[in-house]
């Protein structure tokens, strides 16, 4: 068992006051679905308890949360937007911080382990890394900790879903997660970059032959838009360059 440590809001009052752990799951709910009946079956909440929650904080914080209207469903208002906003941004920051401080409980303390090796990636947001991450934790043979940028394709993704914008840039498989329809423009590969010295260390190695491997193909496949094709390859810098010099 992985025990991970989490985020909480709580408003600045003496003594502090948390925020209801329903509400932002709720209000995610919302900008993800568009409307508060598919969000409340999402959270599994009846609509009284959920419109109950709305409305007590929006007396709270002296305006409303979410938008609702008569035959176009729900979305967040401004203050909603927000809170969520902010939200995500905390965990992004915090995530990297959150892993470091997880706790393995599924062996007691006195029995040792060999230590699992652990490999940090500074990325743009990538939902095959993210799967993989997830089965490579269940695998136990190398743990990923992912830090991602701030705004990444899943929350443009989610920013057009839930009106905030009109079109945005982003991944095949963002738009997939939100049943958004997706034009392309351009095909792209996805490289991480790595010092040559630590080519030969050991999550280096085991993250390149996971790559190569049959799970991270399993991966790739239900993902729209990805190909695991050369995945795990090795390229030197200087014949990328040489390369897109001669194809521009």
């Amino acid at each position: 068992m992985h025990l991970v440590p989490g985020l909480a809001w709580e408003f600045s009052d003496a003594p502090p006051v948390p925020l209801d752990p329903r509400l932002l799951p709720l209000l995610r709910a919302v900008a993800q679905t568009g409307s508060l009946a598919a969000a409340v079956a999402d959270r599994g909440l009846s609509y009284r308890a959920a419109w109950g929650l709305l409305r007590a904080y929006h007396r709270k914080l002296g305006s409303p949360l979410v938008v609702l209207e008569r035959g176009r469903g729900a979305s967040l208002a401004l203050l909603g937007e927000r809170l969520v906003g902010a939200d995500g941004s905390a965990r992004r920051r915090l995530a990297r911080t959150f892993q470091r401080l997880s706790l393995e409980l599924d062996a007691p303390a006195d029995v040792k382990r060999a230590p699992v090796p652990r490999l940090t990636i500074a990325a743009s947001h990538d939902f095959a890394f993210a799967a993989l991450r997830e089965a490579m934790r269940a695998d136990n043979g190398l743990k990923l900790d992912l830090s991602y940028e701030e705004f990444t394709h899943a929350a443009v993704a989610a920013t057009v879903a839930s009106g905030g914008a009109d079109v945005g840039f982003g991944l095949r498989a963002a738009a997939a997660k939100y049943a958004l329809a997706f034009v392309p423009q351009i095909r792209e590969r996805y490289w991480l970059a790595v010092r040559s010295v630590a080519l030969q260390s050991v999550p280096i190695t085991r993250l390149m032959q996971t790559l190569q491997g049959p799970m991270f193909t399993r991966i790739v496949k239900r993902l729209p838009g990805y190909h695991p094709i050369a995945a795990g390859t090795v390229a030197n810098i200087g014949a990328l360059r040489s390369r897109h010099r001669s194809s521009s």
